[in-house]
């Protein structure tokens, strides 16, 4: 059975420096929402093509009625999403340089 994990991404422009594993309910700008099917098709999206194609970005799946969800308390944290989506999209992009092992 798969668990849900919250982890925390800590960006200074194009540098991820630190992510943290939380306990659900943690304080956070934004949470990213989707199935496992969702998630791995992403990620093997990337791994084929060394960067997202138009239909798996941040940018573009929570718009496609995909299942992938912003989830947030504060506007400000949802606009957070999308002032430093560049940024977050690098971060996943970056997992095509990784040898992922799905289940």
């Amino acid at each position: 059975m798969r668990r849900k994990v919250f982890c925390r991404c800590h960006f200074h422009t194009f540098t991820c420096s630190e992510v943290k594993e939380l306990a659900n309910g943690e304080d956070v700008d934004f949470t990213l929402e989707a199935p496992y099917p969702t998630w791995k098709e992403m990620l093997q999206n990337i791994k084929e093509k060394g960067v997202a194609d138009k239909k798996h970005t941040l940018n573009t799946l929570p718009h496609l009625g995909s299942p992938l969800r912003v989830l947030y308390d504060d506007p400000d944290g949802h606009d957070r999403l999308f002032r430093y989506s560049e940024s977050i999209q690098e971060f996943f992009n970056l997992s095509a340089k990784l040898d992922i092992d799905f289940l």
